[in-house]
């Protein structure tokens, strides 16, 4: 407790006072136990060497990050925002909403009774986006992304993995959105990820991976032709104003995609810097790790997109008028037919 000071007391005796009267008492180190037998003293001696030789193991074998991965994940942190996500007091399964300092957005869903895991990812391009001298190539740079990246460039890895850990995966091709996504067992969620986040920082677009895909595109469009859903969806792409992007052609085909030669492969790449950038891309994550954890691997494998600024892919048709007239014709069609 501390001292009542006279009022006329020396401030410095007072300070020496309560400086003494607060000073931490020493404590004397507890006595060693003493060992009764030799026996035991080498018993002991024995199991504090094993205890020694565990901890120094383990601090060899924890790896130490380097100096770069350190200062990208300090720079990570302090550019991450994170939100509460509104859920039902019922929902056993925990959120947690993010958006990384390179402008990707996240929702991690923590589900710790669950058996299985998955993640999408959500890119804000689509066919409407082919330059119109490369009809079909969103979609075939979404076929490209599964053939090879550079930590793991052989073809299929990333299937390969998925099946071993029964799960499955697929992907496909809007109008203005192209969607990538899987399901796997839960503990090779962290593996999955990893493969997973090549896909948009660090795709290989091989040579014979493009001349060989380009064959599987044209075998989808042969299969679209003889398909009610695509022929009618052709009929109303027909109907569409011919200064319109969804009026033109978007599956693609090997004459439209030249045969996946030199130049298929330069727009490829062209196609994905610059639509494939973190702040066109949303990702969802849900699995049986906590919450702490999906953040940590979302950030360990995504912080590396590519960030903006950048526009967005529609804006290069936003300011055009709607596909469809909204006046009625004078003189409406009588059919439109295809053949």
């Amino acid at each position: 407790r501390p001292v009542h000071q006279s009022v006329h007391t020396n401030p410095l005796t007072t300070l020496r006072s309560q400086i003494y009267v607060m000073r931490t008492p020493v404590l004397s180190p507890p006595s060693r136990p003493r060992c009764s037998s030799p026996s035991m003293r080498a018993a002991t001696e024995s199991a504090s060497r094993r205890a020694l030789l565990s901890l120094c193991s383990a601090l060899l074998a924890t790896p130490t990050p380097s100096p770069a991965a350190a200062a990208a994940a300090a720079a990570e942190a302090r550019g991450l925002q994170t939100f509460d996500i509104a859920a039902s007091d019922l929902d056993r399964r925990s959120f947690r909403g993010m958006q990384l300092s390179n402008g990707l957005r996240v929702l991690l869903c923590s589900d710790p009774e669950a058996g299985k895991a998955a993640a999408s990812m959500n890119v804000a391009v689509g066919s409407m986006s082919n330059p119109v001298e490369w009809p079909g190539l969103a979609h075939f740079c979404e076929h490209m992304l599964f053939l090879g990246t550079k930590r793991f460039p052989g073809e299929g890895e990333f299937e390969r993995f998925i099946a071993a850990n029964a799960g499955s995966n697929n992907a496909f091709t809007g109008s203005e959105e192209t969607n990538y996504f899987f399901s796997v067992n839960g503990d090779a969620l962290p593996g999955a990820l990893t493969r997973f986040a090549d896909f948009f920082t660090a795709p290989l677009f091989s040579e014979s991976g493009t001349t060989r895909e380009v064959d599987a595109i044209d075998a989808e469009h042969a299969k679209n032709l003889q398909s009610d859903f695509w022929r009618s969806d052709a009929v109303l792409r027909l109907r569409a104003r011919p200064d319109h992007p969804y009026s033109r052609f978007f599956t693609g085909n090997r004459q439209t995609l030249r045969g996946g030669d030199a130049d298929a492969r330069a727009a490829l790449f062209a196609f994905h810097r610059a639509f494939y950038r973190a702040p066109q891309m949303a990702l969802a994550v849900a699995g049986p790790q906590s919450l702490d954890a999906l953040q940590r691997l979302v950030q360990a494998n995504f912080g590396a997109l590519p960030p903006g600024p950048a526009p967005p892919a529609s804006a290069a048709y936003d300011a055009l008028p709607p596909p469809f007239d909204t006046q009625p014709q004078a003189e409406p069609p009588m059919a439109t037919v295809l053949v």
